[in-house]
């Protein structure tokens, strides 16, 4: 349920549920889990706090995944730490090559550290590749049109 709320942008809804659960199972990693990514929809100093639930997490579990590794990447993003951000998705794309979410956040995370333009367009070939259909492609690729239309019309005048 908590996913849900998110995905329809309920944090508040996500944020109550996360408590109640907190209150018969606080230490069920998926809980932890749901918490976590409560704090990380919810933004600003809860960054911190999501970013500690899935270090905490990912140190807890035996088997770390590139979701998990993903995600610790995501809140060090949000906190402005490109580098170890950058390790992160390095070593999700390790367990998993062509895990899409990895693969556009190395995009975003790549261009925010000021990794060179073919790096970020060999991340970007390699996305679209493993998942034409990624919102992350998608979007691009609408604005990319966007702009073209926008160029040719001040073009034309």
């Amino acid at each position: 349920m908590v996913a849900v709320f998110l995905a329809i942008n309920r944090v508040d809804l996500a944020q109550k549920l996360v408590a109640q659960t907190r209150a018969w199972c606080e230490d069920v990693p998926i809980a932890q889990l749901a918490e976590a990514w409560t704090r990380l929809f919810a933004g600003g100093s809860k960054y911190g706090e999501a970013s500690s639930i899935f270090d905490e997490l990912a140190q807890a579990s035996s088997v770390s995944s590139s979701r998990l590794l993903t995600a610790q990447a995501v809140c060090r993003m949000h906190l402005a730490q490109f580098p170890e951000a950058l390790e992160l998705l390095q070593e999700a794309l390790e367990k998993e090559a062509n895990a899409p979410d990895t693969l556009a956040n190395l995009v975003v995370c790549a261009g925010h550290a000021g990794l060179p333009q073919e790096t970020r367009s060999r991340h970007l070939a390699q996305l679209r590749h493993a998942a034409p259909a990624h919102p992350f492609v998608v979007g691009l690729d609408a604005k990319a049109t966007e702009f073209d239309a926008a160029a040719a019309k001040l073009g034309s005048q």
